[in-house]
């Protein structure tokens, strides 16, 4: 098939050819896309009209490869990280997890040095939190909260700087490769961190991977926490009159435990389908949409 001549059609004048070679080109998804990338270099047209179609093809075929891969990963999500490097593909940028996993271990491997086995829980949080928002300078971004780059954790850690569920997950996931019993929780309209107290869990200078898997049941909350807020410790109570002060109430009581991996990731999608839409980006807001809709969220 001569893909040159398929791609000089999206620019036709004729709509309803437009439509008909769209459709033709999102059915040959991959074997298309090279052709089309290539074309973005040597264009074969000069209206913007079709050069934001080129643009969006390339998006959509991108995106809809990336979506099977996060409804695989969340038939199965033990690996967070996993999960959130597909989300963060989702950009459309080249991620390289290699790179984005190197990045962790570096804060990892900061914090590591100042652990001790008889620390306390609270004592291993200030460790967490003199590493996080001293040395490596993180914190939320208040000026421009609903900027897309907030929720892609790639972006983050290059700029220091997230919202509330993306400085959560970069911060559980270091305190759980050192075995520091930390998961998210899915508060209406807030995202926080709870320490479990899981007695029996190996030391944080145990060589493994960590924990990386959503949070064991049956154990009590010791305390929560607030990456957006420079790691601020509270307990249930301020948690319940921060409900009551947005209007929330008759919370279910697994609201206030830990979340699941798959859970996250479905969060992280809303917070982008939010913030395009808040953008009036109309293609992005559907790309989203359509990922939700295939994990039923």
């Amino acid at each position: 098939m001569d893909f040159n001549a398929l791609i000089y059609l999206i620019d036709d004048p004729d709509k309803t050819v437009r439509e008909e070679v769209t459709n033709k080109i999102l059915q040959l998804g991959d074997t298309i896309l090279p052709s089309l990338k290539q074309s973005l270099e040597n264009l074969p047209f000069d209206s913007p009209e079709g050069i934001e179609r080129l643009n969006n093809l390339i998006r959509e075929i991108e995106l809809s490869k990336v979506s099977d891969n996060i409804v695989q990963w969340a038939s199965s999500p033990e690996d967070l990280l996993k999960g959130i490097w597909l989300t963060n593909l989702t950009s459309g940028s080249d991620i390289d997890f290699n790179e984005l996993n190197k990045e962790i271990e570096r804060i990892k491997l900061e914090v590591w040095l100042d652990l001790r086995n008889d620390l306390t829980a609270l004592e291993k949080v200030n460790i967490l939190n003199h590493v996080f928002f001293k040395r490596f300078n993180f914190k939320g971004d208040n000026s421009d909260y609903h900027n897309p780059d907030n929720s892609f954790l790639n972006r983050v850690i290059k700029k220091k700087k997230g919202n509330p569920i993306s400085l959560a997950i970069l911060y559980s996931i270091v305190a759980q490769r050192l075995f520091i019993p930390i998961y998210g929780v899915n508060l209406p309209q807030h995202f926080i961190l709870a320490y479990l107290d899981i007695p029996d869990l190996p030391s944080p200078n145990a060589d493994s991977k960590g924990l990386m898997i959503d949070a064991p049941q049956g154990y009590d909350v010791l305390f929560y926490i607030n990456p957006f807020n420079e790691g601020s410790v509270f307990g249930k109570k301020h948690v319940e009159i921060f409900l009551q002060q947005i209007n929330i109430d008759n919370v279910a009581p697994e609201q206030f435990y830990p979340c699941s991996n798959r859970d996250i990731v479905i969060r992280v999608l809303r917070n982008l389908y939010n913030s395009y839409a808040m953008r009036n980006q109309e293609f992005r807001v559907k790309q989203y949409e359509k990922l939700l809709n295939l994990l039923n969220a």
